[in-house]
C-alpha cells in the first residue's frame, strides 16, 4: 500500500464520520443564518463581521470539498460521478465569485445556492427530491424543504427588489411578509402588481411561492396515500 492509498483511506474514514457530516451541516446552517442577518436593518452595523463569517464558511466549504475529493485518492475523478458531488463542487466554486462592482448582485444571488447544500447534505431531503421518499415520515422533510425554498426566495427578493420597493422588500421581515402574501394569489395581488410593474419577467418570481406550496402538498398527499396502503408509489 502506497502513501497515497494510506492517506486516502484516512480521509475516507474522516469524511464518512458522523462528526464530519454534523460539522458540515452546522456550517451550512450558520451560513444561512448569517445571510439572513445581513438583511436585518438593526444589524447593518455588523456588516463587516457578517462578511468575515461568510468568508470563513466559504473557506471551510472549500477545505471540506478538497478532503472529500482527496478521499478518493488516485481515483479522484470518481468524486464527480455522483450528481450531488457535482452540485456541491459547482456551488462552492461559484461562492468564490467576488461580490464587487457589477458582479455584486449576481454574486449575492449565487451565494444563496449554499443554502441548498442542506439538501445535498441530508439523506432524507435527497430522497424527497429523487421521489424515493413517499412515506408519512418524509412529510416533515418536505415541509422543511418548502421552508428552505421560501427562505431562499425571501433573501432573493430582498437582493433584487429591496432598493426599488423598500416597503415590501427592504428588509428580511418585509420580504418574508411579501413571500407569505404571494402564497395566496389574492392576498398577494398588491405585491404581484408592484413586481410586475418593474418587469413582466417578475411573473416567474411571483408564481414560485404558490408553485412550491402546491408541489409539497401534492407529494405530501402521495406520501399519505402510500402510508395508508402500507406500501409505496
Amino acid at each position: 500500500m502506497t502513501m497515497v492509498d494510506r492517506w486516502s483511506q484516512r480521509l475516507q474514514t474522516l469524511v464518512d464520520s458522523d462528526s464530519f457530516h454534523s460539522t458540515v451541516l452546522s456550517l451550512i446552517l450558520l451560513n444561512a443564518v448569517v445571510m439572513g442577518l445581513e438583511a436585518v436593518p438593526a444589524l447593518q452595523d455588523y456588516g463587516l463581521y457578517w462578511f468575515y463569517l461568510l468568508w470563513a464558511t466559504q473557506l471551510a466549504f472549500t477545505v471540506e470539498l478538497l478532503l472529500r475529493i482527496g478521499a478518493h485518492g488516485r481515483d479522484w475523478r470518481q468524486f464527480f460521478a455522483d450528481s450531488w458531488n457535482r452540485f456541491d463542487f459547482l456551488v462552492i466554486a461559484i461562492g468564490w465569485v467576488p461580490a464587487i462592482g457589477g458582479l455584486s448582485l449576481i454574486a449575492r444571488l449565487l451565494r444563496l445556492l449554499r443554502v441548498l447544500r442542506l439538501v445535498s447534505g441530508s439523506a432524507s431531503m435527497r430522497a424527497v427530491l429523487s421521489g424515493r421518499a413517499l412515506t408519512a415520515g418524509a412529510i416533515w422533510s418536505r415541509l422543511l424543504l418548502l421552508l428552505l425554498l421560501l427562505y431562499i426566495q425571501t433573501l432573493a427578493g430582498y437582493y433584487l427588489f429591496g432598493e426599488a420597493l423598500p416597503q415590501q422588500w427592504g428588509d428580511l421581515a418585509a420580504a418574508a411578509q411579501s413571500i407569505g402574501q404571494l402564497l395566496s394569489l389574492y392576498a398577494g395581488a398588491p405585491v404581484a402588481r408592484a413586481l410586475y410593474a418593474m418587469s413582466p419577467l417578475a411573473v416567474l418570481f411571483i408564481l414560485l411561492p404558490p408553485l412550491c406550496l402546491l408541489s409539497v402538498c401534492f407529494h405530501g398527499y402521495r406520501a399519505w396515500a402510500a402510508s395508508r396502503r402500507g406500501g409505496s408509489i
